[in-house]
């Protein structure tokens, strides 16, 4: 990592660790004190341009970002990773305050007057009863479009959910909602461009709250003695410490590099993305697993930190499609390949359509 990524990251965990409470269970609440922090930084709208009132940065600077402040209950990613980039494309300004995104696949729009107005409904929506303003991707409909809408808007109603973390997962119906902002995005945000980013993004995240979980598992077998001996003293424990490294390093490693693809517009992105997120996805069960079986009973208490990250570990790898569904997708780059594996693996095969991950 460059001296400039790792002062992100170390600014990043020190506000978390200064900010952040007491662990909460069920559903979580945003911590706006550290979302304010976060926006004063310019850590909310770092992949958008000066000119639309981003901080110039690019998806590696947002990635370090994420990855660090993984755990904290704010919609850090859906900021950085879908909201800003859609915004970017569209050439629209950064609305300000606490920021979510979604794609609508149930949302038309009429036009009456001159005025756009959404009918329809969105499902899942991080963050969304606690966010000022949701942009919304429009990616099905003949015209691609992203709209801004303030959560105040007459006719949006917010049906409040959440995922097994605790963290909002709303559901939105349009009625006759007129957006702030209404613009068309360019053929180069492709309809799938949306998932994939939410994909590389629920990797970063995940990477990040399994070294959360493996930094308390070394502490917990070095603070707690058993026969006389501290738990890290035995060579059980030391194994199932490094298979939990290993785990961590290459999902952290994943990611890395579909991050890098998809800020450098490398062809090899549609392979790296679904590589890190069905190595995420499949090695999060096992991440999660061994942290508890290190930290025994006292693990699976409400009152410890380990479960604000394997809560997230189990939620985040089913978000944005879990592992069956982007190894079906590696498996469609192979067979639009002819199955020359070796061909997608090294970016050297010649395919047979345009299709994208």
């Amino acid at each position: 990592m460059s001296d400039h990524l790792a002062e992100l990251a170390n600014v990043v965990e020190s506000l978390v660790a200064k900010l952040t409470g007491a662990p909460a269970y069920g559903e979580l609440a945003l911590d706006r004190a550290l979302w304010d922090e976060f926006g004063q930084l310019g850590f909310t709208n770092l992949t958008m341009p000066e000119s639309l009132g981003g901080p110039d940065g690019d998806l590696r600077d947002a990635a370090t970002v994420v990855r660090a402040g993984a755990v904290s209950a704010t919609p850090l990613t859906e900021a950085n990773f879908l909201a800003a980039p859609a915004l970017t494309a569209a050439e629209l300004s950064w609305p300000g305050g606490v920021v979510t995104a979604a794609r609508a696949a149930d949302v038309s729009v009429s036009t009456t007057g001159g005025t756009a107005r959404l009918h329809g409904t969105a499902t899942r929506v991080p963050w969304l009863h606690e966010a000022d303003h949701l942009v919304l991707i429009m990616c099905d409909a003949d015209r691609p479009a992203v709209a801004v809408i303030p959560t105040a808007a007459a006719g949006l109603t917010v049906t409040r959910g959440h995922n097994l973390a605790g963290e909002p997962r709303d559901g939105a119906t349009f009625d006759a909602v007129v957006p702030a902002t209404y613009a068309p995005l360019p053929q180069s945000y492709h309809p799938d461009t949306f998932v994939v980013f939410g994909a590389v993004a629920r990797s970063v995240q995940m990477a990040g709250a399994a070294e959360r979980a493996l930094s308390l598992v070394r502490r917990h077998i070095n603070e707690r003695v058993q026969f006389g001996r501290p738990l890290a003293r035995f060579q059980t424990v030391q194994h199932q410490v490094a298979v939990l490294a290993s785990h961590v390093t290459t999902m952290r490693v994943a990611g890395d590099a579909a991050v890098r693809a998809l800020c450098e517009g490398s062809a090899a992105a549609p392979v790296l993305t679904a590589a890190a997120k069905v190595e995420s996805s499949t090695l999060a069960r096992t991440v999660a697993g061994i942290a508890h079986q290190l930290h025994g009973a006292i693990g699976f208490t409400r009152e410890h930190r380990l479960a604000t990250c394997t809560e997230r570990l189990w939620s985040w790898r089913e978000e944005y499609g879990n592992e069956v569904v982007w190894q079906e997708r590696l498996a469609a780059l192979v067979d639009d390949a002819d199955g020359d594996v070796w061909g997608v693996l090294t970016n050297t095969a010649s395919t047979r359509s345009t299709a994208t991950v």
